[in-house]
């Protein structure tokens, strides 16, 4: 009996190939390229298809896969190279954009500005931060202002949240050295809002307070006060403009008042410059500063 051709222990020979190799390593050559070049690939899809296209009969549905395959390479290729194009005026108009943001917020805070001025610090002179507290030497900062403008020294320079210090050197046209209400050097008198109750105002180096003194002790004047009752320049002050915001009341100890500044005093900016609606004489000055009235 002869053996059958279907004898599954007859083993199929193994196909050997020359090309087996190299056509593995050009796959994975492939493979690579592709995968760290997008275009190299598509490039190797179109020479590889094309191939096909020659081979394969027109009418087949294989055929039509492929030419619309083609198709969508061309577009890719046509989107690419218009993004190409576009892409320095993109970038353009990027930078224009974050310009006009910058600029509309400008504008926003200049109109906030204006209107400050306008009803409420009228006759004042607007001035710019340009330097920052130096903390090793002492509490105060440069601002700028228009030149050929008249200031002096002991001027009031405020924010639109309130008094921010005082001017205490001139050292050229258009630049002026305040001294922040924080300085420990710094005195005014003060009002604590809504009553007759004057004292005077210290710094103690801490930006977040100040200290208050009632010039009265009386204590019934205490047990009248309450945490948050704003602090301002007294009435009649021969430095500042009556009544301008300084503080609220933090915490009441025995005969002294912590009071918190209403300025914070790292987002200063924009500030004014307040007119002095008279000179003060010296007398004026030191009554101004330890005990006023």
């Amino acid at each position: 009996m002869k053996p059958s051709v279907f004898n599954l222990k007859t083993k199929p020979k193994k196909i050997k190939s020359k090309y087996s190799y190299p056509i593995i390593a050009v796959l994975l050559l492939a493979l690579i390229i592709g995968y760290f070049s997008p275009t190299s690939l598509r490039l190797g899809q179109k020479v590889y298809y094309s191939i096909l296209l020659t081979v394969i009969n027109k009418e087949s549905d294989l055929h039509n896969h492929i030419q619309t395959f083609f198709a969508k390479i061309e577009t890719q290729e046509e989107l690419q190279a218009k993004l190409n194009l576009i892409e320095p005026d993109y970038a353009k108009l990027q930078i224009l954009q974050s310009e006009f943001t910058s600029l509309a917020a400008d504008n926003d805070k200049l109109r906030y500005l204006l209107n400050i001025k306008q009803n409420k610090f009228s006759n004042a002179i607007t001035a710019e931060l340009i330097q920052q507290p130096n903390k090793a030497v002492t509490q105060e900062i440069y601002i700028s202002f228009p030149k050929n403008t008249a200031i002096s020294i002991n001027q009031a320079v405020v924010s639109p949240q309130g008094l921010v210090g005082k001017i205490i050197d001139i050292p050229s046209e258009g630049l002026a050295r305040v001294l922040l209400i924080h300085d420990k050097s710094f005195a005014l008198g003060g009002q604590i809002k809504g009553t007759q109750i004057k004292g005077v105002l210290n710094g103690t180096n801490n930006p977040h307070e100040l200290t208050f003194k009632p010039l009265n002790q009386n204590s019934q004047f205490f047990s009248e006060l309450t945490i948050g009752t704003e602090i301002t320049t007294r009435e009649s002050s021969p430095i500042f403009p009556n009544y301008i915001t300084i503080g609220k009341i933090s915490e009441l100890q025995e005969n002294l008042i912590l009071i918190k500044p209403e300025v914070d005093f790292k987002k200063l900016k924009w500030l004014f410059i307040l007119v002095q609606e008279h000179t003060a004489n010296n007398n004026e000055l030191n009554a101004e500063n330890p005990l006023a009235k």
